[in-house]
């Protein structure tokens, strides 16, 4: 009688147990592209602008990430590689432009996302526009 009254109560305590909303199923087909997010940074008058320094920051860890790649100032800011960095249902980036005196040029707000297998823009600008 005991084992069936522990069995219950392990049962019960394992049903209350949440599951965390980022789990991906282990077993998940998932293409082998490797996916980006870009953002387009431009001044007024010029096709393209390029910052001294461009980094992300994210905002739960504080943690940053410096940004050099640039295609005609078009940057790849987030990739497949930083998803263990974000959770499934979004995680707040701050985008930051500095001079070449690191004074702030700009600082834009992102929420990423993920599907298990590829990175999401869920908010955020496609083009930084500089005065």
């Amino acid at each position: 009688m005991s084992k069936i009254v522990w069995s219950m109560i392990l049962l019960l305590c394992l049903s209350c147990t949440k599951e965390s909303l980022d789990d991906c199923p282990a077993e998940l087909a998932c293409t082998e592209v490797f996916v980006s997010i870009f953002v387009k940074i431009v001044k007024e008058n010029q096709p393209s602008f390029k910052p001294a320094k461009l980094e992300v920051v994210f905002a739960d860890t504080g943690e940053k990430k410096r940004i050099s790649e640039n295609n005609y100032g078009t940057y790849a800011y987030i990739n497949d590689g930083d998803m263990d960095r974000i959770s499934k249902n979004g995680t707040t980036i701050y985008l930051i432009g500095k001079d070449g005196l690191d004074k702030e040029l700009f600082n834009e707000k992102y929420v990423i996302g993920h599907d298990c297998c590829h990175v999401i823009k869920l908010s955020g600008k496609d083009e930084i526009t500089l005065k």
